[in-house]
């Protein structure tokens, strides 16, 4: 359970809060279980603190300090995380449904099995971060950096990762069926076994990627480059290769 004087300090607002950060750097702030649901703390330095088990949905933590901060299990439906910066937070099991995360940093996040279904990710840095079975399911990815990021058996149906960068990103077994891939960097990813059936990946670098076993029946591949790329297996029923270059079965 959250200390109470901890959250008394929250609700005394950002000056009060940051003040008693700075006095008490030795301490992790006690938030476990808070009910903080539609709370207002933009700005507030929540380094490490634990806020596992919280209740934070629609809460806004617009550009605040939240590196190594603990969101395991907590209900952030609908949060709000613009500009915030999360390095190596964790969201393990979280709820994170609708959350803004644009312009974020969440490099070497924690957020295996969390669900993140319609959450708006465009142009956040998630380099390193850990999405291992996570719901992506109609999210906003355009523009991110997903460089080694990990989405083993992720699933990232219907979502929109235009101009994504995911060079040397681990995909193998990911659910991508209908995603928006225009222009995305792939190159050394590994999506063997993926399913990206009906996705769209017009003009996009899949230079060096390992594509074993995965389905891309029905793609859209105008434009692709799969140079040096692995395939065995590929299915490619359907698949639009108009322009297409490098290792495709046909070729």
């Amino acid at each position: 359970m959250a200390k109470d004087k901890h959250v008394q300090y929250l609700t005394d607002g950002p000056e009060t809060w940051n003040r008693w950060r700075r006095e008490n750097r030795q301490i992790r702030p006690d938030l476990r279980q808070a009910d903080l649901k539609g709370a207002n703390l933009s700005g507030f330095d929540l380094g490490g603190a634990n806020l596992r088990d919280a209740n934070l949905s629609r809460a806004d933590f617009t550009k605040s300090y939240m590196v190594r901060a603990r969101l395991i299990n907590a209900d952030l439906s609908g949060a709000k995380f613009v500009g915030t910066n999360l390095e190596r937070a964790m969201f393990e099991d979280a709820n994170l449904t609708a959350a803004d995360f644009s312009r974020a940093n969440l490099n070497h996040v924690e957020m295996k099995n969390a669900n993140l279904k319609g959450a708006n990710l465009s142009e956040a840095d998630l380099n390193n971060a850990n999405l291992n079975r996570s719901e992506l399911s109609g999210a906003t990815l355009q523009g991110a950096r997903m460089v080694e990021a990990d989405l083993r058996v992720a699933k990232v149906v219907g979502s929109n990762l235009k101009n994504v960068n995911l060079t040397r990103a681990k995909l193998v077994k990911a659910k991508m069926a209908r995603a928006n891939l225009i222009l995305a960097k792939l190159t050394e990813a590994d999506l063997d076994g993926a399913d990206l059936s009906r996705a769209n990946l017009e003009g996009a670098d899949l230079i060096g990627s390992s594509l074993n076993n995965a389905d891309l029946r029905y793609a859209n591949l105008k434009y692709a480059d799969f140079t040096l790329a692995k395939t065995d297996g590929i299915k490619l029923d359907n698949a639009n290769t108009e322009g297409a270059k490098g290792n495709l079965p046909q070729f």
